[in-house]
């Protein structure tokens, strides 16, 4: 293993558990990292080796994770530059993808679309067409799409980077229900809070 790869998973490694601290101890935070050996947890990022693009249900042909989990792009991001606005409470709900040494290799679409943008934590986020991607926590296994549409601002990924045109979820779950529109609290709201 090269000096290199060693440092990045011992800083996320590090990261990641500073995270499920403070979590655990009630305070508050917007950073969100994990170790490319620990399975992702509702409060850390997702760090995966590889992308691919995978038949999801009703959704067609979308972007997925090594793990076959969906990823998503979020409406209030900003692309040119890219900015994610999903932190805090956001990014616990919709983990981020975290680049790592193998997320530059893509499946099925493509490899120029990819890039990096980095966080209000400092951690480098996948981008795919300009868009930040991330999981969403109640795609518990691989070929679920429950975070498509979700609050009308959530949608899976396709191979080009263009919004999924499918409006149920693919795992035929009933949508995620969506957290009041009055309690936006600038941590990146409509982002389908429970």
């Amino acid at each position: 293993m090269s000096r290199a790869r060693f440092a990045l998973i011992s800083a996320t490694a590090l990261s990641g558990l500073a995270v499920l601290t403070a979590c655990s101890s009630g305070g508050s935070t917007t950073a969100a990292a994990s170790s490319s050996s620990a399975a992702p947890s509702s409060s850390a990022a997702t760090t995966q080796a590889g992308l691919k693009v995978t038949t999801v249900g009703s959704l067609g042909q979308v972007l997925t994770a090594a793990d076959g989990k969906t990823l998503y792009r979020f409406d209030a991001d900003k692309t040119n530059p890219a900015v994610s606005n999903c932190n805090g409470q956001c990014a616990t709900l919709w983990p981020p993808l975290i680049a790592g040494p193998s997320t530059a290799d893509i499946q099925g679409a493509d490899k120029s679309l990819l890039g990096t943008v980095k966080r209000q934590d400092g951690t480098e986020q996948v981008t795919f067409a300009g868009n930040p991607v991330y999981e969403f926590i109640k795609d518990t296994a691989p070929g679920q799409g429950n975070g498509q549409a979700v609050q009308n601002t959530w949608w899976a990924v396709t191979a080009t980077g263009a919004k999924a045109v499918a409006g149920a979820p693919a795992s035929g779950a009933p949508a995620a229900p969506s957290a009041p529109t009055s309690s936006n609290s600038g941590n990146g709201g409509g982002y389908g809070g429970y």
